[in-house]
């Protein structure tokens, strides 16, 4: 079965479902597709910053339920410096809003916006013998024409490969893990990074950490590591997380 739209977009993460909500708003007919259910996790996603905040507004999104954030707090080795976000062209606060809540907002401002969700449904790019992407093809082989096709599927999706978007194998890439824990600091009013994290081994990983309050008596708190580190992939992100949240402690 074939059909047609204006644009389609693939990937309902907040990048595709904005794309899709502008579009639709534009006047243009969209289909958005993702793999998953609406409101999907990410290990290094519940921190908004100012500029998100502003384009949350400009979407309609409500924020208010989230806890607010006025500042960012760094620590490398026994340094500490609070930043508070400037007066600027954004506006000067940012939130802590979990993930798989603030996805589904996005997605929900993309289809009261006029775009068509089709979730749970794989899609990649159709492409003919010469290349060019003609639309979409569904994992069921229903084929939707559309005058542009939107990748928002991730930087490493097989729909990016499809278009020769692949990742140069030399170059450092970094791998995140995090968890959810309880804390009596959960209502800072700052998000946390941690410049200077130690492995198990008391050695400084190639990374940053990264402590984001969530206000309801909850912290976000994770780590991120670049393929630089030796032995990189020989560590287990657990034990560095744990090493971490030891730190912390």
């Amino acid at each position: 079965m074939t059909t047609r739209v204006d644009v389609a977009v693939i990937g309902a993460g907040p990048g595709g479902s904005s794309a899709a909500a502008w579009a639709a708003r534009g006047g243009a007919e969209v289909a958005l597709f993702d793999k998953a259910a609406q409101g999907r996790d990410k290990s290094c996603g519940d921190g908004l910053t100012p500029r998100a905040v502003a384009e949350c507004r400009r979407l309609g999104v409500d924020l208010s339920t989230f806890h607010r954030i006025d500042g960012l707090r760094v620590q490398a080795g026994s340094k500490v410096r609070e930043v508070p976000w400037p007066d600027g062209p954004y506006p000067p606060m940012g939130a802590v809003a979990p993930r798989a809540v603030f996805d589904a907002q996005i997605v929900d401002a993309a289809v009261s916006s006029g775009a068509t969700l089709h979730e749970r449904c794989a899609a990649e790019p159709w492409i003919d013998d010469d290349g060019r992407v003609l639309g979409v093809v569904t994992a069921a082989g229903d084929r939707i024409a559309a005058d542009l096709t939107v990748l928002a599927s991730g930087a490493g999706s097989a729909a990016a490969r499809l278009v020769g978007a692949t990742r140069v194998e030399t170059s450092p890439f970094g791998l995140a893990i995090r968890a959810y824990a309880p804390s009596t600091r959960s209502d800072d009013p700052c998000m946390e990074a941690c410049l200077t994290v130690a492995g198990p081994d008391g050695e400084i990983v190639p990374g940053y950490g990264w402590v984001f309050p969530a206000g309801d008596g909850l912290v976000n708190i994770g780590v991120g590591a670049l393929s630089t580190m030796r032995d990189f992939s020989s560590h287990n992100r657990n034990t560095i997380l744990d090493a971490y949240t030891a730190h912390l402690r």
